[in-house]
């Protein structure tokens, strides 16, 4: 699993610097290390529930489904609001952080502001599911969404570049919601 997400989460960066430039993987990185800083979130959050589902998973399968249900709500709850704001404010949140030089990451951070709703409860189903003994199903999974961004990149990377990147992560995020 660690390697395919490994493979998940940078392969775009490295296509985009063949197929594209520096120029534009650099716009594209520019927006996806505030998406990165902001994943830490869930992250952190689902390090926490993790042990509570474990043991709650030994236990009763009612009271594991009461958790996880509680952690998705608060997970979207989390995440519509940061969503929405980086989608609103990504021009003057690049221009913070970054120079006019980089405006054209704006467009690539909205896109990416959409897959952190996915993103936070994706982490909670993959926690879930190591919790109640499916890791293989989790690996299986994070497999499929992997070789999907891998045929999106593929494709749209040649005509879109780092926009084309972009919707590759967000496609393959709900893609790996809807698993």
């Amino acid at each position: 699993t660690i390697v395919f997400l490994t493979l998940y989460f940078r392969i775009d960066t490295v296509m985009l610097a063949f197929m594209k430039g520096f120029q534009d993987t650099g716009w594209y990185n520019a927006a996806l290390k505030i998406i990165e800083v902001i994943t830490r979130i869930p992250f952190l959050l689902n390090i926490a529930v993790f042990p509570a589902l474990s043991r709650l998973s030994m236990l009763s399968r009612d009271k594991t489904m009461f958790l996880y249900k509680k952690s998705f709500y608060y997970m979207v709850m989390l995440a519509l609001p940061i969503t929405t704001g980086l989608i609103l404010l990504a021009d003057r949140i690049i221009l913070y952080f970054y120079s006019a030089g980089f405006s054209s990451s704006i467009i690539a951070l909205q896109i990416l502001a959409g897959t952190l709703g996915f993103v936070f409860v994706n982490y909670l189903m993959g926690y879930l599911l190591i919790a109640i003994d499916k890791q293989k199903l989790f690996t299986l999974s994070t497999a499929i969404t992997t070789i999907l961004n891998n045929i999106l990149n593929l494709l749209l990377i040649p005509k879109y570049s780092y926009i084309g990147a972009a919707y590759a992560t967000l496609i393959s995020e709900i893609v790996n919601f809807a698993m």
